[in-house]
């Protein structure tokens, strides 16, 4: 008869955490390592380091009392840090995303005033513009770290948008003042080719 499979260490810390959560009951790692041991057999010396793992991991939480540390795990904790956690990032991003609607807003505003004719602060104007390529380039940084929404990409698709509405705007001022594109993106700063902003993996 082959000998019996031992557990793996996803499985001895699965059995660990059940424990604490099904025990909810704060210990020290003597405890543990006697108790915790006993119950999801597993050898006491190999306990530490599990423990350790499952703190790095946030999944057990420990705080040092006097001269030991406490070890304990509630079944609802993390899922409520979670909880908050997202919704905290779903406020910033409604907050991005009117951010995002107020500068489209002031790019129509923009192209409305864009014809020479029209434009008699044509430095100014271009200021404008330049103010607008830089808020765009901080917004899509800023977006692109709430990864861990589905719906940010909706805001990707917005800000690649922005970038071609300011390609189009510099075309256009391009052609209106007979200055080359290359010259007026030099003249603002902005690059020759708007860096596409980083795509959100699938969950």
């Amino acid at each position: 008869m082959p000998p019996k499979k031992g557990l793996s260490q996803e499985e001895k810390l699965k059995l660990l955490l059940d424990w604490f959560q099904s025990s909810h009951s704060f210990y020290t790692l003597k405890e543990i390592e006697s108790k915790g041991a006993k119950i999801c057999k597993i050898p006491s010396m190999q306990v530490k380091d599990l423990i350790a793992n499952l703190v790095d991991e946030g999944l057990v939480e420990s705080e040092k009392c006097g001269i030991v540390n406490l070890y304990w795990s509630f079944k609802y904790s993390k899922q409520k840090q979670l909880e908050n956690r997202a919704g905290t990032l779903k406020s910033e991003i409604e907050l991005k995303k009117i951010e995002i609607e107020n500068l489209k807003k002031e790019i129509i505003e923009a192209e409305k005033l864009r014809s020479v004719e029209d434009m008699p602060n044509r430095s100014e104007e271009l200021a404008r513009l330049e103010d607008f390529n830089k808020l765009i380039v901080e917004l899509t940084s800023q977006v692109a770290s709430k990864k861990v929404f589905d719906n940010l990409k909706h805001d990707i698709k917005a800000i690649e948008f922005y970038h071609d509405s300011i390609e189009m705007i510099v075309d256009h001022y391009s052609r209106k003042c007979n200055l080359p594109v290359k010259m007026l993106k030099q003249e603002l700063n902005i690059p020759l080719e708007l860096d596409d902003p980083p795509p959100i993996p699938e969950n």
